[in-house]
């Protein structure tokens, strides 16, 4: 099931009242994409997992701009990347992906 299909089915909710490419259908992608990846960094330990799975919710969500910065295949942008290790670039991503999430959260809370 395509993303616009289950918040389409989330707006029948809303008797109709968020439409499609609207405001509001936005920010209703962004709360489901936050439930989203919230639900798989608290069921998935293995850090490269969590990793590949994000990277199918950015596909998932038309590859949005503003998780870039924690997408393992995207390039990135600060030179010091360059000199970590594997095992340190992982670390490095998680901690993005994390510090994403806490303002996104805040986002949230502050759009109510």
């Amino acid at each position: 099931m395509a993303i616009d299909d289950i918040l389409n089915k989330v707006a029948d909710f809303f008797d109709g009242k968020i439409v499609q490419d609207s405001v509001e259908w936005a920010l209703e992608m962004r709360k489901l994409r936050f439930c989203v990846l919230t639900y798989l960094k608290k069921h998935i330990s293995d850090e490269r997992e969590l990793l590949d799975k994000i990277a199918q919710v950015y596909d998932d969500f038309g590859f949005p701009k503003d998780m870039e910065n924690f997408i393992y295949y995207m390039p990135s942008k600060r030179l010091e990347s360059l000199q970590l290790s594997p095992v340190q670039a992982v670390y490095r991503l998680i901690g993005l992906f994390e510090s994403f999430l806490g303002d996104e959260k805040k986002f949230l809370i502050e759009s109510k």
